[in-house]
């Protein structure tokens, strides 16, 4: 029999914890086995916890095998899985990853691009085609001691980083793809050439639909041949 608990303590020393069962207010269970597949790190009071009863006429005979864990999918140590990667043998204005299967809950996206335009330039995302005004962006740029910060309502693209024509600037940018009926969020740290550094968070306001088409845009002219883009997903 299984059962919904609430962790209430954990100790390390012996590997288990007192749980209180869903249901059963005054009634905590004690000195309960803990599985060695939870690190304990997730063992933190508060936290909704999977209880398996071996015997189900003894209370004490029982362990914890399962631990729904509070922190961001995009920050966990979770099993990423290679989707598509594309590197560019010509010139071209976008780089378009196209019938993403429904069941991904995360993406990550890691960018090796240079552009053709002389200058330092944005590069940028979209997601199913949506080119509304329906991005909300926050960013952070710093070059040697000066920082900027910036805030961009209402585009009609998602920025991730800026590439020049000299260098293939890195970024690596993690987008949420929980559920349809969330707006999607996502954070980029970009390298600019230079010594500069950017990072951006931002919010695709979508709340109808999950990610099936991402399309990386230079914008202004084109990404350069030789431009690489890694996306991986995962369905954790």
């Amino acid at each position: 029999m299984i059962k919904k608990g609430i962790i209430k303590g954990f100790n390390p020393a012996d590997y288990t914890a007192t749980v209180q069962i869903v249901g059963s207010l005054s009634v905590w269970l004690q000195a309960v086995p803990v599985s060695h597949a939870i690190p304990p790190s997730e063992m933190l009071a508060g936290r909704t916890c999977a209880v398996l009863f071996l015997d189900e006429s003894n209370p004490n005979d029982a362990i914890v095998f399962a631990v729904v864990a509070s922190t961001p999918i995009l920050l966990r140590n979770t099993a990423w899985e290679l989707i598509e990667t594309k590197t560019l043998t010509a010139a071209a204005s976008t780089i378009d990853f196209t019938n993403i299967p429904t069941d991904f809950n995360a993406f990550r996206m890691t960018i090796f691009c240079q552009r053709t335009y002389p200058g330092v330039l944005s590069i940028a995302l979209r997601f199913n085609d949506d080119s509304g005004h329906n991005y909300d962006i926050r960013e952070i740029l710093a070059s040697g001691s000066t920082v900027t910060t910036t805030t961009f309502m209402s585009y009609g693209y998602a920025v991730v980083a800026t590439v020049d024509s000299t260098h293939f600037a890195p970024s690596v940018v993690w987008i949420q793809n929980l559920e349809a009926g969330t707006e999607k969020d996502y954070i980029s740290i970009a390298g600019v050439g230079a010594n500069q550094f950017r990072h951006l968070s931002g919010r695709w306001n979508n709340t109808t639909d999950k990610i099936t088409k991402i399309s990386l845009l230079a914008l202004i002219l084109y990404l350069n041949t030789g431009s690489k883009v890694i996306l991986e997903g995962t369905r954790q």
